[in-house]
């Protein structure tokens, strides 16, 4: 089997549903705490499909294409991390350890980096 030839670009609307699924699959069989929670793949597809949608549609992010075939490889996903905070993610009880501790860590965070306008 040829190693692929890769193309990046940004990450379009085409590619968008290739893009969350190995996003997706790799973050959640990488992540212990996600494990640690009982959160499946399923519901991590669930909880996070609105806030990827919004986040692809900021137009940061990403994607790996096989130049020969078009198979998403993998993506990288840019956001403006303030804007998921004023989306308000819809709220599953198996998320709520992770996303309070989300929360206070960005609370942190904030503290110390004032965001800036512009």
């Amino acid at each position: 089997m040829a190693t692929p030839r890769v193309e990046i670009s940004l990450l379009k609307a085409e590619d968008a549903d290739a893009a969350f699924d190995v996003a997706t699959q790799v973050f959640v069989e990488g992540s212990t705490l996600h494990q640690a929670l009982g959160i499946s793949l399923e519901d991590y597809r669930r909880y996070l499909k609105d806030p990827f949608s919004s986040m692809i549609a900021e137009g940061l992010s990403v994607v790996a294409n096989d130049s020969s075939t078009g198979e998403v490889l993998g993506c990288m996903i840019v956001t403006d991390f303030r804007n998921q905070f004023e989306a308000g993610a819809t709220q599953n009880e198996k998320f709520l350890p992770l996303s309070s501790l989300t929360l206070d860590l960005c609370q942190q965070y904030f503290k110390g980096h004032p965001p800036l306008v512009g």
